[in-house]
């Protein structure tokens, strides 16, 4: 093993420069990276081949040491600038080494985005309760809103309880830490979500419709499976206005290759959901607003939670809708291998 191969097999980028401001050695990496061919910038100054501003600036800096440096693409790179010294300590010239952090920045930002939103989520209700508690202890138990913000504090309380258990539900999800996974049929697990959320559809008069086969064997845990369907039958009936329909079918398909796929739809005569919100409704904490959807009850987790089962057991989820006509959400599940 040899450095040379060392360098032409890492993924991060590396450039030396001498003290002419010559380029001693270029790695197959800033080909990727920074769009330069190797073999045409070793051995020719470096600020006239390479043209890229932020690459040049640091050079020309000289400054060793760790920072953030825009790629030409729009990636980001880690920039480490170290100073190339003989065996004597003698100075000979510039390294930098650029490796891609875009991922890792892209996390960071999602971390913070979480923390922002579940610490806004937390802190809202939290602020309800207390104004509740401090109205009932001034206006004491004859007070006749008394009944009415009792039950408004369990209420609130009851969401930050859903919201805590939906963060723990797909934080084991997305961690692989859920339950395993084994051959089942949908059509039981699909009849016991409708049977949950049913009373929920007699108090606003929505008919449950089920167009389910004798039997579908798929590979998953059947409670997660049963929490997925729960929650795309339970989102067409909240979203649903008084009378309407929410539809429960389930059929199968042969792929080319010889593995089934059972395609389960759920749709609903509510709302709809408007064109602009659509690539949104699987992300985590979103909710479309809108004057209709204002009070209703959610933790905006409920389709992020639905998409990762889904795609753990391999299977995939998309949504069409029409603002006005109502929501189809679709899935699709492998069939159990005998």
């Amino acid at each position: 093993m040899t450095m040379l191969g060392v360098l032409g097999s890492t993924a991060d980028a590396v450039i030396a420069m001498n003290q002419g401001g010559l380029v001693l050695l270029a790695n197959g990496a800033v080909r990727q990276m920074l769009g330069l061919a190797p073999d045409t910038v070793e051995g020719r100054p470096l600020l006239e081949v390479v043209d890229y501003g932020p690459l040049r600036e640091l050079f020309v800096k000289g400054t060793p040491g760790i920072s953030e440096l825009p790629l030409p693409d729009g990636r980001i790179a880690q920039a480490s600038m170290v100073q190339v010294v003989t065996p004597f300590g003698e100075p000979v010239g510039l390294a930098v080494v650029l490796r891609d952090i875009t991922l890792l920045k892209n996390l960071e930002q999602m971390k913070n985005d979480f923390v922002n939103t579940v610490s806004h989520d937390l802190k809202s209700p939290i602020t309800v309760i207390a104004g509740l508690a401090d109205l009932l202890r001034m206006a004491g138990p004859t007070n006749p809103g008394f009944e009415k913000q009792c039950q408004d504090i369990r209420d609130t309380a009851q969401h930050m309880a859903d919201l805590v258990t939906d963060l723990l539900d797909i934080g084991k999800i997305e961690a692989g830490l859920d339950a395993a996974r084994e051959p089942m049929d949908l059509v039981p697990v699909a009849e016991e979500a409708l049977r949950i959320v049913r009373p929920n559809a007699q108090r606003k008069t929505i008919e449950l419709r089920a167009d389910l086969p004798a039997e579908a064997i798929v590979t998953a845990a059947p409670i997660r499976l049963k929490q997925a369907l729960v929650n795309l039958i339970d989102n067409g009936v909240k979203y649903t206005p008084s009378g309407g329909k929410v539809t429960v079918s389930a059929a199968f398909s042969a792929g080319g290759d010889g593995a089934g796929t059972v395609t389960i739809r759920v749709s609903d005569t509510g709302l709809g959901i408007p064109a602009r919100d659509l690539p949104h409704v699987f992300d985590k904490f979103y909710r479309v607003k809108s004057t209709a959807t204002r009070d209703i009850a959610g933790t905006g987790l409920g389709l992020a939670i639905t998409r990762t089962i889904v795609e753990s057991v391999g299977g995939r989820i998309r949504v069409e809708s029409v603002g006005g006509t109502g929501t189809t959400f679709t899935v699709e599940l492998p069939v159990a291998r005998a």
